[in-house]
């Protein structure tokens, strides 16, 4: 007499998380290179014109099974991000500079995870995430990628996370670009509008930031 647990061949056959990534991880990268994206750790980055590069990043949840993925784009403008790195510190070297998910770039402007339930699905959803990057999130990377359409989404705060971060974007940018002047009034409206609590996290960012740029402009 058989006495198993009858669910115990149907759990055997679910593959292990580690697995599903390991596949994906595998496939996607040799999609994304044969489409020109370079990796980079654990972005992607695909170049334009002028220090701007379009920017992948593909968000995962994998504490359940199956592995879902959500992809990223961004635009990285490499001056920007050098002295944030400079400044703030090296993680912030291949961060975006402008990002949103690529869900919400479609038409639907929905939340989207491709999901990969088994190793042998990997190199399609590798193809279906290359390709929803192709049709909406390049046009975005590259609608966005010269210094005029940079500022102006930075100051209308689209696909920027948060007003802090704006606060630090907006005058990054126009000491990179040469407007000293303008980076110095952002700079000091900043600080006057953070004030000078230091214990929170965000106001020591930006005294941090601030302090930095304002040692550059005064050389």
């Amino acid at each position: 007499m058989n006495s198993a647990d009858p669910t115990s061949g149907a759990s055997a056959q679910v593959p292990k998380m580690r697995d599903l990534i390991a596949a994906f991880e595998t496939a996607v990268k040799a999609e994304a290179t044969a489409r020109g994206w370079r990796k980079r750790t654990h972005v992607y980055t695909l170049p334009l014109d002028h220090d701007f590069d379009a920017w992948l990043g593909l968000n995962s949840a994998t504490k359940y099974h199956p592995l879902k993925i959500n992809p990223v784009v961004g635009l990285r403008f490499a001056p920007v991000q050098q002295l944030l790195a400079e400044l703030l510190g090296p993680v912030f070297r291949m961060q975006p500079t402008l990002s949103r998910p690529v869900g919400h770039l479609m038409p639907s402007n929905m939340f989207l995870q491709v999901t990969i339930d088994s190793v042998t699905r990997a190199p399609t959803a590798a193809s279906e995430v290359c390709d929803l990057v192709d049709e909406y999130g390049l046009p975005f990377a590259r609608r966005h990628a010269s210094v005029t359409q940079l500022l102006e989404a930075i100051r209308r705060r689209e696909y920027v996370i948060s007003s802090d971060w704006q606060r630090i974007l907006l005058p990054a940018v126009e000491y990179v670009t040469g407007d000293h002047t303008n980076a110095r009034t952002q700079v000091m409206e900043g600080i006057e509008h953070h004030g000078d609590n230091l214990v929170f996290g965000n106001v020591a960012q930006y005294h941090q930031f601030a302090d930095g740029l304002l040692a550059l402009l005064d050389r």
